[in-house]
């Protein structure tokens, strides 16, 4: 299995980016607002700004990809104004006491997957730091083998932050391909599950195995996403509407062919496996179900090969 986990609102129950930068000059606050603006102004003049005007998935990866202007300009505003100048990735434990996680997060899934370091686990962000992540993780007590999020700049020789934030994943579009890019380095068949909270995560939920929507309030905007461009058939509600759907449909996919968008748009819905899940405790149990359905596969694989032999 390879499992993808994203970070903010997934595994945190809030967003965590204002705790990144240490808090003198307001930290980000002062960028808040430009960023609003910004977004309410691309919103109001591009054709697919408003969600009615999203009924189709294609419809839906154009707009997250034209996002990347809007991501662009603030990350150039927040460069500019120097709030990481300085930025000392060594000192951010009073900010990581500030970070609160699902429930089931610290105790769960912790535990499930200290039990399972076969298991491949990312964690995939748009997130500023991929050093708070780490932090943050660690802090967890949360077993991962990589992180792949933007980081800040630091300089080799003090130790400390330039100012620049280097971000390379910025929108849903490009977490789709880096998603891609653990899928080519798995290099096996397997099932490849992916849990994210917003429409950020919606290309990575869909081209997954399994897509684990975590979303304590059934009214979440990925859901009514989900469900205003056809794919609320697809999508369970709990773990136990889950195990049911699994004894009743076609078998769960393993490693797909491809995980770009043109493989997305070609994908059926029908192969499309979405699980809402409330908390991690339901999160790992939809981990469980997965695991089982995937150890079936590879026994009914073995003595197939075992009959032919």
């Amino acid at each position: 299995m390879l499992l993808v986990l994203d970070w903010d609102e997934t595994l945190t129950s809030h967003d965590t980016l204002s705790l990144i930068p240490e808090q003198h000059n307001g930290g980000l606050k002062p960028y808040v607002q430009p960023y609003l603006d910004d977004l309410a102004e691309h919103t109001s003049t591009h054709p697919l700004g408003k969600d009615e005007d999203r009924t189709s998935l294609e419809q839906q990866l154009d707009w997250l990809a034209s996002l990347s202007d809007v991501e662009g300009k603030s990350v150039q505003r927040v460069t500019e104004g120097g709030a990481f100048i300085g930025w000392d990735h060594t000192k951010l434990d009073d900010r990581l006491d500030q970070i609160s996680f699902h429930p089931g997060v610290q105790t769960d899934l912790s535990s499930w997957l200290e039990q399972r370091r076969g298991i491949t686990t990312n964690v995939l962000s748009v997130s500023w730091s991929k050093a708070f992540i780490q932090a943050g993780l660690r802090r967890a007590k949360l077993p991962t083998s990589a992180v792949y999020a933007n980081d800040v700049e630091v300089d080799s020789e003090t130790g400390k932050g330039t100012g620049k934030v280097i971000r390379k994943i910025a929108t849903g579009t490009d977490k789709l391909r880096e998603m891609g890019k653990m899928v080519d380095e798995a290099g096996k068949a397997t099932m490849i599950v992916y849990a994210g909270d917003s429409n950020t995560d919606l290309p990575c939920l869909l081209a997954a195995s399994v897509g684990i929507v975590v979303a304590p309030n059934e009214g979440s905007g990925v859901i009514k996403t989900i469900q205003r461009l056809g794919y609320g058939e697809s999508l369970a509600n709990g773990c136990e509407d889950f195990e049911a759907r699994l004894r009743t449909r076609a078998p769960l996919a393993t490693k797909p062919s491809d995980t770009d968008r043109q493989a997305l748009l070609a994908k059926s819905r029908s192969d499309v496996w979405l699980v809402r899940v409330k908390d991690w405790v339901e999160g790992t149990r939809v981990l469980e179900a997965v695991e089982r359905v995937e150890l079936d596969q590879a026994a009914m694989e073995r003595s197939a090969g075992v009959a032919l032999a």
